[in-house]
C-alpha cells in the first residue's frame, strides 16, 4: 500500500489489532502514540493548549520535546538483552524504534557521539530542521504504522518495526555505557500522619522515612 499496491490483507472475521500482531501490539503502539506526540508538537494549535503562544516559546519547546524523546531512545537500552536479543519493555522499544528512525533518515537531525572509554556519551538534534527534516522522518514512521496496522499486515509491520529496533554492535556498545553511568533507580516512600487520641483529636504527628525499601 505505501507503493501504491492494491491492498492484500485485512481483518478477518473475528481477528483484532491484538490477535494478529501478538506480542508485536504492544511496543508498536507505544511507539506511535509517542510518534503522534512528536508530530503534534509541530503544531501551534497543539502548542497553545499548553501556553506557548510565541514563537520563540514553541521553538524551545520543540526543541526539547523531540531532544528528550531521542535521549529516551537511547536511555531505553537498558531494557534490552543483549544475550537474547529481546526488550523487556514496550515503551523502552518503541522509543528506540523512534530514535532509529531519526537516526537513519537521508538528512539526520541526531547526532551521537560516544567515548565508551571514558563513558561519554552526548545525543543531540538539529534544532534548525526539526520543522523540515525531522517531519518527514517521523511522518514515514507514522505513515508505515498506521497502514501496517489499519490492514491488519503483519509482515510487512514486523519488517519494518524488526528492523528499526534490532540493536547492532553499535549500539550495544552504546548500551553498555548507558549501564555503566546510569543511577539507582528512586525509591519514593509515602509518610505517616496520626493522631495521639483514639477520637482523632489529639495532635497530628508526621513520621517520615528514608528512602530505601526498608
Amino acid at each position: 500500500p505505501l507503493t501504491g499496491a492494491k491492498v492484500a490483507s485485512y481483518y478477518k472475521p473475528g481477528e483484532t489489532w491484538t490477535t494478529v500482531f501478538g506480542k508485536l501490539a504492544n511496543p508498536f503502539e507505544e511507539c506511535r502514540a509517542e510518534a503522534v506526540s512528536l508530530y503534534l508538537a509541530l503544531e501551534d494549535d497543539a502548542m497553545a493548549i499548553f501556553g506557548q503562544t510565541t514563537q520563540a516559546d514553541r521553538d524551545a519547546t520543540l526543541h526539547i520535546v523531540w531532544l528528550n524523546m531521542v535521549r529516551a531512545g537511547v536511555v531505553g537500552l537498558e531494557m534490552y538483552t543483549p544475550e537474547t536479543k529481546q526488550w523487556r519493555q514496550a515503551h523502552a522499544q518503541g522509543r528506540y524504534c523512534i530514535l532509529q528512525v531519526l537516526a537513519r533518515a537521508p538528512n539526520s537531525i541526531v547526532t551521537l557521539e560516544h567515548k565508551p572509554e571514558t563513558n561519554d556519551l552526548t545525543v543531540s538534534i538539529d534544532a534548525s530542521r526539526i520543522r523540515t527534516d525531522g517531519k518527514a522522518a517521523i511522518a514515514g514512521l507514522l505513515r508505515h504504522l498506521n497502514i501496517n496496522k489499519a490492514l491488519a499486515d503483519l509482515d510487512a509491520g514486523s519488517k519494518y518495526f524488526g528492523d528499526h529496533t534490532s540493536v547492532d554492535e553499535k549500539f550495544v556498545g552504546i548500551r553498555q555505557t548507558v549501564m555503566n553511568v546510569r543511577k539507582p533507580r528512586k525509591q519514593f516512600v509515602q509518610a505517616h500522619t496520626s493522631s495521639g487520641a483514639d477520637d482523632g483529636a489529639g495532635e497530628v504527628e508526621y513520621a517520615d522515612f528514608e528512602a530505601s525499601k526498608e
